[in-house]
C-alpha cells in the first residue's frame, strides 16, 4: 500500500533527483551510438526469451556484450538473463515491422542485495536490508522461492530487481531471487537522509560511510552503497556512488519505469531519466509514483517523448510473458511440457489447461509429436514458478 508523502516533504530530494540524467546503474562509461546516432536504447524488465525481449522489442543477443553491476569483474553471458530482470539494452535500429533489433550491450544488476528483515503478506510487502519492497502479481520469484512471499523469511539473503518508487518510498519488485553464491557485500539504493560526517540513513536503515575517503553524500541525494555483510550496529559502507551514468544520444528509446519526479505533464523523470513530454499533448495521468512506458529519442541525456503509456497495477499484473523455443518432456496427464530457448541457455516448465488457446487451431495432443518451435504467451505463477500458458502458437 502506497503512503503518499506530502508535496512539500518530497520536493527537496526530487529537485536533486530531477537533475540526474541516467538510470540507476554503474557510474562512468558512455555507450550507445553518440550524437546523431541511429541506434536504440531500451530499458525495462525482461518479459520473454527467444532471443531476449525487453519493452516489446525482441533483441538478438547472440553477439551482445554483457555487463553485470553486481559482479563488475565477471564476464556474464546470456545465461545470466532472467524473466523480470530489469536491464538496459543498447542496440541497433528497431525494425518497425518485426519489432526486432540486434543487441550490442546488455547491462544487468539488482536494486537491493541483503537479508530479509520483515515480511508482511497481507500488505504484499517485504523489507530487504531495511528497505520497503512492494510485491505485485507480476513479480517473478526465482528458483527456490516457489510460493512467492510465503517462501520468504527473516534473515534470508535475497536479490531484488525492480524500480524505485518515490511515492512509497521504496521499491516495486519485478524479480526476487536467491543469490547463486553467498554475496561478499550487500547493496542498497535510495535517498540519503540525516547526513553527518560519519553516517546517513536510507529509509530507516543507518549506514556508516566513515571508511570511504573523499566522498560525502549530500542530504536528499540518491546514492548507491555496498556494505559488509555484518549485522552489528550500522551497516559499514565499502563503496559509495553518488553519480549516475550519462546516456548517449540515440534515435530510438523505450523506457519502462516509475515517475520519480514530476513538475508538469510535460516535464518529469522516469527512473531518474528526465523526460520532455511537450510534444505529447496532453500526458494525462502522469504523476509521482505512476508506472509508465515512454517512447521517443534521447538527446543530451533527456528522453524526448513521442508516446507515453500509463500502466496501472492491473495492466502490469495481466501482461503476458513471451517464450519461443522447442518442446520436450510433454506430460499430457499433468498438462505440462518443457520449453527450451534456441540458445539452449533457458528452459521453462509450461502448464496448459482447458483455457489455453492453440494456434493454429489444434488440440494439446499435437504437442507430443511436434518437433518445431512454439511461441508461448502466459502468466508466471509465483506459487509454482511455472508459466501458465494462455496461448500456444505452433511456429
Amino acid at each position: 500500500m502506497k503512503q503518499l508523502l506530502s508535496r512539500w516533504l518530497m520536493r527537496p530530494w526530487l529537485a536533486a533527483l530531477g537533475s540526474m540524467v541516467a538510470v540507476l546503474v554503474a557510474c562512468g562509461g558512455g555507450g550507445g551510438v553518440g550524437e546523431g546516432g541511429t541506434g536504440s536504447f531500451v530499458s525495462g524488465p525482461i518479459s520473454g526469451f527467444g532471443s531476449v525481449i525487453v519493452g516489446g522489442v525482441r533483441f538478438d543477443d547472440s553477439s551482445a556484450t554483457f555487463e553485470d553491476e553486481d559482479n563488475p569483474n565477471s564476464t556474464p553471458d546470456r545465461s545470466a538473463l532472467r524473466l523480470g530482470l530489469v536491464v538496459e539494452v543498447e542496440g541497433g535500429p528497431i525494425d518497425a515491422t518485426t519489432g526486432r533489433a540486434t543487441a550490442r550491450t546488455i547491462r544487468i544488476g539488482s536494486a537491493i542485495v541483503g537479508p530479509v528483515t520483515d515480511v508482511s503478506p497481507m500488505m504484499r510487502m517485504v523489507r530487504v536490508l531495511g528497505q520497503p519492497v512492494r510485491v505485485t502479481a507480476a513479480t517473478v520469484f526465482g528458483s527456490g522461492l516457489e510460493g512467492g512471499l510465503a517462501a520468504l523469511a527473516a534473515g534470508q539473503v535475497v536479490k531484488v530487481n525492480g524500480f524505485f518508487d518515490s511515492a512509497l518510498p521504496g521499491f516495486v519488485a519485478t524479480r526476487i531471487e536467491l543469490p547463486t553464491t553467498p554475496p561478499d557485500t550487500y547493496k542498497a539504493r535510495g535517498i540519503a537522509r540525516n547526513v553527518d560526517a560519519r553516517t546517513f540513513r536510507i529509509g530507516d536503515q543507518l549506514f556508516d560511510y566513515s571508511e570511504i575517503a573523499g566522498v560525502r553524500p549530500q542530504s536528499d541525494q540518491f546514492v548507491r552503497v555496498r556494505v559488509r555483510p555484518d549485522a552489528q550496529g550500522p551497516w559499514t559502507v565499502t563503496q559509495l556512488d553518488v553519480g549516475l551514468r550519462v546516456l548517449a544520444d540515440v534515435r530510438e528509446a523505450k523506457l519502462e519505469g516509475i515517475v520519480t519526479d514530476f513538475v508538469t505533464n510535460a516535464q518529469f523523470s522516469v527512473n531518474g531519466i528526465p523526460v520532455d513530454a511537450s510534444k505529447v499533448s496532453p500526458a494525462v495521468g502522469v504523476a509521482l509514483g505512476v508506472r509508465v512506458e515512454v517512447e521517443g529519442r534521447i538527446s543530451q541525456g533527456v528522453l524526448q517523448a513521442d508516446k507515453i503509456e500509463i500502466k496501472t497495477d492491473e495492466d502490469v499484473d495481466s501482461e503476458d510473458f513471451e517464450l519461443h523455443g522447442g518442446v520436450s518432456g510433454v506430460d499430457p496427464v499433468a498438462q505440462t511440457f518443457v520449453l527450451t530457448t534456441e540458445s539452449g541457455m533457458h528452459s521453462f516448465t509450461v502448464v496448459y489447461d482447458g483455457n489455453t488457446r492453440f494456434d493454429p487451431p489444434a488440440s494439446a495432443d499435437a504437442l507430443a509429436s511436434y518437433t518445431g518451435r512454439v511461441e508461448v504467451k502466459g502468466l508466471c505463477v509465483a506459487a509454482t514458478g511455472r508459466l501458465l500458458a494462455q496461448r500456444i502458437k505452433f511456429e
